[in-house]
């Protein structure tokens, strides 16, 4: 990704400098210093209760292997386990607010007296040392003591970010958070590690509108409705929706093979969905170049199978291709995915199951890293979805 200069980028900048110039101008007096070191230390302990907050949340709501998640497991309700695991970051929204609100009250009803009183109590020794103190290297000191306000302003800054952009998808604001090579190491160093999520991650969504331009036509060929005048959908890189899901005889032999024994739509969906998480890679060399240069990549259903690897919108061709392959209802579906770190653009499929008269939701893009196979909570990390185009079986 190639870092640009965007609008919050230029929030963190205004964050850090500004304490670090106001704190160089104003310098250290002797009449504030007990106020000064109040309020740093204040700054320093609501930053570790903050992590404090989030640990417990992981602890006792996410972390499936750790003790306090044992112990809640065996108190709450199924439905409401399904919920914890699946909206982690929900879960920290919420609990750990009133955490950190717990913690704070408790400090100042019995720490932040005793720090005050001893503060209080060297206060002339240390006014006598200020007071001795030349203006410049006041004002030095005034610059340094502000590094700590600094991080924790830009830290606060990246949580709030982070929440807003899972709360509130925006490829805008994702595309801003992508490019700012601040918020991106805050990110990776502090934030994702804080909030240990389990929604999908290492997949690298193209975070630019790729897709997809949709070109008038007369009309063309669609078995739901044989005339429609309608559109051609055209993705980043020219290939045309029917053209990436074009098969051939090997792979509908190699498809119609996977599908033995299965006898429901589910199961044969299944199995597709199954053998191309598990065998098509990601191709995240791909994901983070063709942005800047889409026609230097092929797309479409016989480029993954054939390479063993591709992106989302090359893993939902290749689920279209087998199940047009074995009969099965199909379609395509864009959107907004959720990566852990950023909403990027999407790809995933939809089939129709006869048995129980409705259309299912699968992702053999994200199946690489969890189940994405007619999950109850699909909408935690897939948003605005869009079906461009439904297939019957191949003619």
């Amino acid at each position: 990704m190639i870092h640009q200069f965007n609008f919050i980028t230029l929030l963190f900048l205004i964050l850090i400098f500004m304490p670090l110039v106001i704190g160089f101008i104003k310098g250290i007096h002797t009449e504030s210093i007990v106020a000064l070191l109040v309020s740093l230390i204040e700054l320093m302990e609501i930053l570790i209760l903050i992590f404090v907050s989030f640990a417990m949340v992981r602890e006792i709501f996410v972390d499936e292997k750790s003790f306090g998640f044992k112990i809640t497991n065996l108190i709450i309700p199924p439905s409401l386990k399904e919920i914890l695991l699946e909206r982690s970051l929900l879960v920290y929204a919420i609990v750990t607010p009133i955490l950190l609100l717990i913690f704070v009250i408790l400090s100042s009803m019995y720490l932040k007296p005793i720090y005050t009183s001893f503060l209080k109590s060297l206060q002339n020794y240390l006014g006598d040392a200020f007071n001795k103190t030349p203006l410049l290297a006041r004002r030095f000191l005034g610059f340094v003591w502000s590094i700590p306000k600094v991080f924790v302003l830009v830290t606060l800054f990246a949580f709030v970010i982070h929440f807003v952009g899972y709360f509130a998808p925006s490829l805008e604001v994702s595309n801003m958070a992508l490019q700012s090579k601040i918020y991106n190491d805050l990110n990776r160093v502090i934030v994702s590690r804080a909030l240990e999520s389990n929604l999908s991650k290492d997949i690298p969504l193209i975070a630019s509108n790729v897709f997809a331009v949709e070109k008038d036509v007369g009309s063309y060929e669609n078995k739901l409705e044989p005339n429609k005048k309608g559109k051609i959908i055209e993705y980043f890189n020219g290939v045309t929706l029917e053209e990436a899901v074009t098969s051939n005889e090997e792979i509908d032999n190699f498809a119609k093979g996977l599908l033995e024994g299965k006898v429901t739509t589910k199961e044969q969906a299944y199995a597709i969905y199954s053998w191309i998480s598990q065998n098509i890679k990601y191709d995240h060399d791909k994901a983070l170049h063709i942005v800047r240069d889409a026609s230097l990549y092929s797309s479409g259903a016989k480029e993954a199978f054939y390479n063993q690897e591709g992106i989302c919108f090359d893993h939902a061709s290749l689920f279209i291709a087998m199940a047009r392959a074995n009969g099965i209802q199909v379609a395509m579906v864009t959107g907004l995915g959720y990566n852990g770190s950023f909403w990027g653009d999407h790809a995933w499929n939809q089939f129709y199951s006869k048995e129980e008269e409705r259309w299912v939701n699968v992702d053999p893009t994200f199946g690489i890293l969890g189940d994405y196979f007619d999950n109850s909570n699909f909408g935690a990390d897939h948003r605005y979805e869009k079906v461009r185009q439904v297939w019957y079986s191949r003619s």
